[in-house]
């Protein structure tokens, strides 16, 4: 049994894909589910009347399969088990495999039938199936659980699944696919564990190859012990945990991950210190969202055991002295994308705050209504795909809409609403292999496209738009920067004008004029992370502009209320896979 409380960070999110629950949870493994409300209740009652978020499991969907389990009213061990986690006030999270399966014996289907029949008892339990004499608390409503199917897979240990990477994450993706189609609705009330070891064993490839991709894991999980008094010294909690989860951090950037396995074994040095070191380093994390401990005693390894059913380790004590208390885990079941990351409150204080329109890669337009909102609001195709996308405000109404820059022939597509359709007017601009930009660069209320020529550190500059099918001709030009050099505008000092700026992605430096015309920089400074990918606008409706950047490697958006280095002023996800970025409609 798991046993999980709450601490105080980042929770995972509901559907507009902000974390909602700002907190932290933890607790730990118990030998016997069919004790687990009595067991919760004691250990609540032992520790100052700290309760468990989460209680843990382990199962097989082989191993409930008797000729009566089936039938509603009649004993089942797992929902039973269940059952009893629930009367200890605790949301089950269950580790699953499918008896001796390979995972190639689960990609053929071999194993439909018991996943089929073990998630109908999952959805029996959900929909409020109770076997138990006693019954349950009032609030049984709201059930949901963690499932992880198949947890460390990256490791040997005997289970037919293990140390298969080239077929494990369809196999995982197989598993959730079937158990879902059985569940139905009730799948909402589920989220679902990528749950490796800590270490990937040799030979057994990396673990990223394991992953099934960020539409089947709402939340990561690893295993990571302190192995002192079985092998090697006894190391600190930052090294034992930080690893691990480091090993998951670039293919889950932004998941909530949970420790789902850690401890320490009776015997350690300074273990009560240990413990609660566990509880520090995991509330500090930005990505982990809580940790369950190993509370077993396992004859062949040791006793890891921080509760024994009487007494509680004082490290374990002191530990809950800061936690929290949350369940049923409603916020955590809203249907959508979990994140562990929180955003930063909207930094709009005028009356007129710029906001971000992304585009992907296969031409749909994302706007966003404000800083903080880390959904869109509207979603709309405009251009082809590998198109260059754009925005401005191109018929002078105070909006701006969508354009596409053609680069393999000059072309440009502009159109004056946000929604999917035609282009309003379309015309030819510059040379193949240009990059366009965009801004009103003489002060008449108007967005126009400009050029930047990448071979030359070349800006040419047009104040007007081209007729239909027409040509356009830049009204003036100037060199700025080095080649190689990212182009941007804004309006940097309030004057109305855009001018151009230059973010050298290699570095994270910023570059930007205050007048359009050939000299030395106005402002030169360091904002984000190599690889960043730049902006600028008027983020807090001051009547300046000033820069922001989209980190395509956690989807996250950073913004600056100034133009210097430093940490930014507003943080928040929006998400994976945009090539391109622009000022949205306010």
């Amino acid at each position: 049994m798991v046993s999980i409380a709450l601490l105080g960070v980042a929770g995972p999110a509901s559907a507009d894909g902000v974390a909602v629950d700002p907190t932290e949870i933890h607790g730990g493994y118990y030998p016997n589910t069919f004790f687990a409300g009595a067991d919760a209740d004691a250990m609540a009652a032992a520790t100052g009347g700290h309760r468990a978020s989460l209680l843990g499991t382990f199962m097989d969907t082989t191993l409930d399969a008797g000729v009566e389990a089936h039938i509603p009213g009649k004993w089942n061990n797992d929902i039973e088990g269940l059952n009893e986690i629930w009367k200890g006030h605790g949301t089950p999270l269950i580790n699953v495999r499918a008896g001796a399966a390979s995972t190639t014996d689960i990609i053929s289907g071999s194993y439909d039938a018991s996943i089929t029949q073990w998630a109908s008892y999952m959805k029996r339990w959900l929909g409020g199936e109770n076997l138990t004499l006693d019954p349950l608390p009032a609030s049984a409503v709201g059930r949901s659980m963690i499932i992880a199917p198949m947890q460390e897979m990256n490791w040997t240990g005997g289970l037919g699944y293990q140390c298969q990477p080239a077929t494990y994450a369809a196999a995982y993706r197989h598993f959730v696919d079937v158990a879902e189609a059985e569940l139905g609705p009730a799948a909402d009330q589920v989220r679902w564990m990528f749950a490796p070891n800590g270490a990937t064993a040799v030979g057994c490839g990396k673990v990223a190859d394991y992953y099934p991709g960020n539409a089947y894991a709402d939340f990561g999980g690893v295993s990571a012990y302190n192995w002192y008094g079985i092998s090697g010294p006894s190391l600190p909690v930052s090294q034992v945990i930080d690893w691990a989860l480091d090993e998951i951090r670039p293919f889950m950037p932004a998941k909530p991950m949970i420790v789902a396995q850690t401890a320490t074994c009776s015997v350690t040095p300074g273990r009560d210190a240990w413990i609660q070191d566990v509880f520090d380093f995991v509330e500090a994390d930005a990505n982990a969202v809580g940790f369950v401990w190993f509370n077993l005693d396992n004859w062949w390894e040791c006793d890891w055991r921080i509760w024994d059913g009487a007494t509680a380790a004082t490290g374990w004590t002191a530990g809950l002295s800061g936690a929290e208390y949350a369940w049923p885990l409603a916020d955590w079941f809203v249907p959508g994308t979990t994140l562990a990351m929180a955003g930063t409150p909207n930094p709009c204080v005028g009356i007129d705050c710029d906001s971000v329109n992304l585009a992907d890669a296969g031409g749909q337009f994302h706007m966003l209504d404000e800083l903080t909102n880390a959904y869109t609001d509207t979603a709309y195709f405009f251009g082809n795909p590998g198109d260059y996308p754009l925005t401005g405000d191109w018929d002078c109404d105070g909006e701006e809409t969508p354009g596409q820059y053609r680069q393999s022939d000059g072309f440009v597509y502009l159109r004056n609403s946000n929604n999917s359709g035609i282009a309003d007017r379309q015309f030819f601009l510059g040379d193949p292999g240009d990059v366009p930009l965009t801004g009103d660069f003489n002060n008449d209320g108007c967005d126009t496209v400009s050029i930047y020529r990448p071979p030359e550190a070349k800006f040419y500059i047009a104040n007007s738009l081209a007729a239909d099918f027409a040509g356009i001709s830049a009204d003036y030009s100037f060199y700025f920067g080095d080649t190689g050099d990212k182009p941007f505008t804004g309006d940097f000092d309030g004057d109305g004008i855009s001018t151009v700026g230059l973010h050298r992605e290699a570095t994270g430096r910023v570059y930007f004029r205050n007048s359009n015309k050939t000299g030395v920089a106005d402002a030169d400074f360091i904002f984000g992370d190599p690889g960043d990918k730049l902006i600028a606008g008027d983020w807090d409706g001051d009547g300046d502009d000033s820069v922001a950047v989209y980190r395509p490697s956690n989807g996250f958006f950073y913004g600056k209320l100034d133009n210097t280095a430093g940490v930014a002023d507003a943080a928040f996800f929006v998400g994976f896979g945009f090539v391109g970025l622009g000022i949205g409609p306010g």
